[in-house]
């Protein structure tokens, strides 16, 4: 696991490979939220696009969810989870 500012710990699954035109899941796992006023987590499509989820974690709260995103190209494509806490930000592409 790599280094990141604001501590909260980012786990996702994602597909191997995904066509134009399909839509595909992608799971993340938030924890480690340690902070007395919790956490702020924002998912964005990569580059500073499209907000597509947006929430606050608990002290203590974990949370899994799996978002759903379409395709528009063949080949990789990526999302930024931002996760502020105590003050720290991270962003993980």
């Amino acid at each position: 696991a790599k280094h990141n500012g604001s501590g909260v710990r980012l786990r996702y699954g994602v597909p191997a490979g995904i066509a134009a035109g399909q839509t595909s899941t992608v799971r993340l796992a938030l924890s480690n939220v340690t902070a007395a006023d919790g956490a702020r987590v924002e998912v964005r499509a990569a580059g500073g696009g499209e907000l597509l989820a947006s929430f606050n974690l608990q002290r203590g709260e974990q949370c899994e969810f799996d978002l759903p995103l379409p395709a528009l190209t063949d080949g990789l494509h990526y999302l930024d989870v931002m996760t502020t806490q105590a003050g720290r930000s991270s962003v993980q592409s």
